[in-house]
């Protein structure tokens, strides 16, 4: 079987409203089939070539995207002053240093086991990373972060 090429869209919803976290990427598989672990590894690695090809964005909003996007409750709460308390917090991200694509995929992964985003692929949401998604044809993947309501 020859290529298959997936537009993956990433959406957050907040307040009702779904708006993109980035531009869509595409993604060529070769056959029909893909681990949801590479998927988002092709998928994170694609969004952060075309951050880091933008003009407008600094590699710290491109860092501050990606997190929005990915990163689960674990990670931010470990991040969280009273978590670092008593120990170095990370240094903030430079505007000069490329990303971190490995880093970035960790999350993004750990993210997604979390729970801090769904993959909706084909029509069903997929349950985890070791899932193998198969697409007879070309389709669209969406990466949907669904953020808590104030109070809720």
């Amino acid at each position: 079987m020859g290529k298959i090429v997936l537009q993956v869209q990433s959406r957050v919803i907040e307040s009702g409203k779904q708006t993109p976290a980035f531009d869509d990427v595409r993604i060529e598989i070769d056959g029909a089939e893909i681990s949801v672990e590479d998927l988002i590894r092709a998928a994170v690695e694609q969004q952060i070539r075309l951050l880091q090809a933008s003009g407008a964005k600094t590699t710290g909003d491109a860092a501050r995207a990606l997190r929005r996007q990915y990163l689960g409750q674990r990670a931010r709460d470990a991040e969280s002053p009273a978590a670092t308390k008593g120990r170095k917090p990370a240094p903030p991200v430079s505007t000069n240093e490329p990303l971190d694509a490995d880093r970035a995929v960790r999350q993004a992964l750990d993210g997604f086991e979390e729970g801090a985003f769904v993959i909706v692929a084909g029509g069903k949401q997929a349950r985890s990373r070791l899932e193998v998604l198969r697409f007879p044809f070309d389709d669209r993947v969406t990466f949907l972060r669904l953020t808590p309501l104030i109070g809720g």
